[in-house]
């Protein structure tokens, strides 16, 4: 089986769907899958293309370079590619939906007669199209995304969050639940003794509410830390930094950017608990992948993976307010034997739903039956 794998870009400040990305094509590779990556090279440096052709090894990359506005990804002399490489496969994943690349996708393989999934990466809920582009986004899920969706074989959504945003915009989606992947990192289980280390990892962005976790410091015991990994708007990040400040909590805060594999592997380890206040979060990579490092989590109750941590007993969910995630992390800090019994139930359960192996099979199954449907 061959597929094309569109994305617009796969610069590591892209966030999570780059790495998802990456995972997908090798859990792909091991399921008998072939595959071909098509993209741009928007924020993308010729040392972090080579990086990432190094990565992808023997997987054909289709690159196109940008003109235009940033975040459009407008590359025009991609198409002739693009046409041609979906001539050659049996199937096209599109991972997002705005943008110029995964906008033409779908409608080169409807004119082809490809069938094609789109993954929508959490780029249809409320939040996402409130966002400052949301005239522009919306305009284009009126021109054309309202139809590619429509027309996908498989609309991709990683929870039932995400399910619902997407129904709610566009009923008749074919919607499939197909969560995503996490890598086993197998860091060092956390101690029995009091923690003071909080963490976070994902993208400096205002939808990440961040805001929550440094107001919730002043509250927690006098030693403990926040160590904030990922990097994000500039704007938004002075905003913390001067947040923090006024709270007198500056110099408990770390900002540590971007991490690459081998550093986001030591900020696991150094961490005791990790948090997560999002406005919206259809699914977290980041909190996953915090889960299958063994590590407590607490999430706010708009994170898609919330029910499955409260099922699983494998974090707190807390309502994103300061009061209430300090008295959560509190709860984690000071009692080291319950903290390590979350961590080992979290542990568990990414690992046995959300391990890439799990997913290679999953999206083999899928990518079957699309085929399988087609072909009758």
């Amino acid at each position: 089986m061959r597929v094309l794998q569109v994305i617009p870009s796969l610069a590591a400040g892209r966030g999570g769907p780059t790495n998802v990305l990456f995972n997908l094509v090798a859990a792909c590779a091991r399921e008998g899958i072939t595959s071909e990556v098509l993209a741009t090279r928007a924020d993308l440096s010729r040392t972090e293309e080579a990086e990432v052709r190094e990565r992808l090894g023997s997987v054909p990359l289709h690159l196109g370079t940008p003109v235009g506005p940033a975040r459009l990804d407008f590359a025009p002399t991609l198409l002739p590619r693009l046409i041609a490489r979906v001539r050659a496969v049996d199937l096209v994943h599109i991972h997002t939906v705005f943008t110029f690349p995964v906008a033409v996708a779908p409608i080169v393989c409807r004119a082809l007669g490809r069938p094609y999934i789109v993954r929508t990466v959490g780029t249809l809920d409320e939040a996402c199209l409130s966002s400052r582009s949301t005239g522009y986004k919306r305009l284009l899920l009126d021109l054309l995304g309202r139809g590619n969706l429509v027309g996908a074989d498989a609309v991709q959504v990683t929870s039932e969050l995400e399910a619902k945003d997407v129904k709610a915009l566009v009923p008749a989606a074919r919607v499939h639940l197909l969560e995503v992947g996490v890598t086993d990192r197998g860091c060092a289980p956390p101690s029995s003794g009091r923690g003071v280390c909080v963490g976070h990892l994902g993208r400096l962005h205002a939808i990440k509410n961040i805001e929550v976790l440094i107001r919730a410091l002043p509250l927690l015991a006098s030693d403990a830390t926040l160590a904030l990994a990922g990097a994000g708007e500039p704007g938004y990040e002075r905003s913390l930094r001067a947040l923090a400040d006024s709270l007198g909590v500056g110099s408990r805060v770390r900002f540590l950017g971007h991490l690459d594999e081998e550093e986001k592997q030591r900020f696991f380890s150094s961490c005791d608990v990790l948090a997560f206040p999002s406005s919206h979060e259809s699914f977290g990579v980041a909190i996953a992948e915090a889960m299958a490092a063994g590590r407590a989590v607490v999430v706010s109750p708009h994170v898609g993976t919330a029910p499955a941590i409260a099922r699983a007993g494998a974090g707190i969910v807390a309502e994103a307010a300061p009061r209430a995630f300090a008295a959560a992390l509190t709860t984690l800090l000071d009692d080291g034997t319950a903290r390590q019994e979350i961590a080992t139930a979290a542990r568990a359960h990414a690992l046995s739903h959300w391990s890439w192996d799990v997913i290679g099979s999953a999206t083999l199954a899928l990518y079957e039956e699309i085929l399988a449907r087609r072909g009758s």
